[in-house]
């Protein structure tokens, strides 16, 4: 079936019909609510041709128990969901992002007693470790952690004293910590995403919880703001395609709808004027890019009841087209909890 709808004229493609039942992770729900979801998988006999080259999307998916949150990941060439994770009861994994070159994934992870933690872990599962010293830094540690543009380091947010937020970068060992921004009385930048042609955007908040994109260089300088402060935006991500339609193209949500514009435009009034809602319809939770053409993300709500399922808005040449994913998510609708995104 197809229609298009919204600003961007998106197509919308049912790809199969849906083969797994998987959970939603939302970081403050794990930790004080037993959500209880149920998971049976069913793989299908062949992957879309539509799907397939796009790699791996990984997302918090909450425990079968309700007082977990893993890791699981998605493969777009099966269509096999495996988990990736096994956290402390009563912790939460959260805010993945696969290395560069596909054999790690980066993650935060939330203790029972609401301490934050980067980890990293291979692919394949193994090696689980911990890279960040935010309990001697910081009493609350570390949070959202990314990948710096060479693929072996990483860089974390972090608030100390009576500082806003701060970006800190670390190797692979964990060892070596050092800050890389300022910090601000008043400002905080978290989560950078980083292009291919050298720059990156970074998410600010406010003293009053306020949030906006800026576009800077790598180092931090010639910042640009992208979005209105009234705009209210999530974490956002950047394609990494070095050409083609995505290129330069942002990833974020406006509440919980998916969104898109370049991140090149020059003011908050040109980047308004490019703005897309590509996902009419859709609520959007873990948005990220996976192999640079394809958006994907969980809505909670879609289907019976409790029921929710994954999407991917791939490009088919210039044209993005929402795919609903054989892939089956149980939650309960986002709006009885706090999410991290």
């Amino acid at each position: 079936m197809r229609h298009s709808g919204g600003r961007g004229g998106v197509v919308r493609r049912r790809v199969s019909v849906p083969a797994a039942m998987l959970g939603t992770a939302l970081l403050v729900a794990a930790l004080l609510a037993a959500v209880v979801l149920v998971a049976a998988p069913r793989v299908p006999r062949s992957a879309s041709a539509s799907t397939r080259g796009v790699g791996v999307y990984v997302w918090p998916r909450v425990s079968d128990s309700g007082t977990t949150t893993h890791l699981a990941v998605y493969d777009f060439a099966s269509h096999r969901v495996r988990q990736l994770t096994h956290p402390p009861d009563l912790s939460v994994d959260y805010g993945p992002r696969v290395s560069p070159d596909g054999r790690y994934v980066l993650f935060g992870r939330a203790t029972r007693t609401l301490r934050f933690e980067v980890r990293v872990i291979g692919l394949d599962g193994r090696g689980e470790r911990r890279l960040d010293h935010g309990s001697r830094l910081a009493p609350e540690g570390a949070t959202h952690p990314v990948w710096a543009p060479d693929g072996h380091r990483v860089i974390y947010t972090m608030q100390t004293g009576d500082r806003a937020g701060e970006l800190w970068l670390t190797d692979l060992a964990g060892e070596f910590p050092i800050r890389i921004s300022a910090g601000s009385p008043w400002l905080s930048e978290s989560a950078p995403t980083f292009s291919p042609a050298g720059y990156r955007v970074v998410l600010a908040h406010d003293p009053t919880g306020r949030t906006a994109l800026f576009r800077q260089d790598r180092d931090g300088s010639h910042s640009v703001q992208l979005t209105a402060w009234s705009l209210g935006v999530g974490v956002a991500h950047l394609s990494t395609a070095r050409s083609g339609p995505t290129r330069d193209l942002l990833a974020f949500t406006v509440g919980a709808q998916l969104a898109t514009m370049p991140a090149t435009c020059r003011s908050v009034a040109a980047c308004y004027e490019k703005l897309r809602y590509v996902a009419p319809g859709r609520i959007a939770l873990g948005a990220t890019w996976a192999g640079g053409r394809a958006i994907v993300f969980h809505d909670p709500t879609e289907g019976r009841g409790r029921e929710g399922t994954l999407w991917a808005l791939i490009w088919d040449g210039d044209r993005p087209v929402l795919h609903e994913l054989p892939v089956m998510d149980h939650a309960e609708p986002p709006w009885r909890h706090i999410p991290l995104e």
